[in-house]
């Protein structure tokens, strides 16, 4: 029983991280498992054989393919496309940028604009300013790196983690609890639940929760809700004043002087201090920002195709 359910929790975690096996279990809800029948077993298991069998880079589905791409800051609302293909993208600085792509692979960016594969799978992966990294299996089994293309796995059951620094990394369950880790090796658990939390090299932690609302973390276990205005947007060199407010559904910080965003329609934000906060031209589906400053961002869609290749 036990190992029946562990594989079911495994499998519903892995549709909650990947988009494409997402979408597709959703298509394919009326044949999902039924935890009461004893053919559960073999309902569950047909679509996840045809997500991870289907899918795959530029495969039409139903008229549709998948693009996916990377992009890095250069200012003034100008984005540059990365070569490559990630899920998401995690900066410590301009020289330490990691990623994983949708099958879970590790990637390290070199000087030379390549990407090198790191040993190991991971559903997710946060980096610090020191190159302290850190990762998350789809199980939700926590690892560090070690160097070497060696991985160290930490006690602890996260559903997403993000690191400061060495001495600075928290984490949230599945359960939207919330911990820091400790020098000694342990988990100190804090009040409140969050969806997604961001952390700093300098110690300043924001998070979100699933309505999208910000807080930030004032010590001793005690949060700050910031209402979350935007006043101005940039488009290239033009700025364009306006009021409006936002729910943001993941938040990036390299310290307390950079805090960015994405709301629910993936638009992208900067926090300028007080309540203030400025729209960015582009959209992306995640975001990460190192504590020089430096801000690279993951994007994909789907795309609806008029006609399939005819066969020759």
């Amino acid at each position: 029983m036990s190992n029946r359910l562990e594989s079911e929790a495994s499998f519903t975690k892995m549709l909650k991280h990947n988009p494409i096996l997402s979408k597709l279990s959703r298509a394919m809800t009326p044949i999902a498992f039924n935890p009461k029948s004893s053919h559960h077993r073999c309902k569950w298991l047909l679509p996840a054989i045809l997500a991870i069998g289907l899918f795959g880079w530029g495969l039409n589905i139903w008229g549709q393919t998948f693009e996916n791409s990377i992009h890095r800051y250069l200012g003034e609302g100008q984005w540059e496309q990365i070569n490559g293909q990630l899920k998401q993208v995690s900066v410590g600085t301009a020289d330490v940028v990691w990623g994983i792509n949708f099958q879970g692979d590790v990637f390290k960016y070199q000087d030379n604009g390549t990407w090198e594969q790191i040993n190991g799978r991971l559903n997710q992966i946060s980096v610090g300013s020191d190159g302290t990294i850190w990762g998350l299996s789809v199980e939700g089994n926590v690892y560090k790196y070690q160097g070497n293309n060696a991985w160290e796995e930490i006690e602890g059951d996260l559903d997403q983690i993000s690191v400061g620094n060495v001495t600075t990394v928290w984490g949230i369950n599945y359960e939207h609890n919330i911990f820091k880790y400790l020098e000694n090796g342990n988990w100190k658990q804090i009040n409140g639940q969050l969806d997604q939390i961001a952390v700093g090299d300098d110690g300043t932690a924001w998070g979100v929760n699933s309505a999208g609302s910000v807080y930030q973390y004032r010590g001793d276990n005690k949060w700050k809700k910031e209402n979350v205005e935007l006043h101005q947007i940039s488009v290239g060199n033009l700025k364009k004043a306006w009021n409006k407010t936002a729910k943001i559904k993941q938040i990036s910080i390299g310290n307390a002087k950079e805090i960015w965003g994405i709301d629910f329609d993936d638009n992208v934000y900067k926090y300028k201090g007080g309540k203030k906060w400025e729209q960015i031209d582009g959209q992306l589906k995640q975001i990460s920002v190192g504590s020089d400053g430096t801000v690279w961002g993951v994007y994909w869609r789907y795309v609806n195709q008029s006609a399939l290749p005819s066969s020759q």
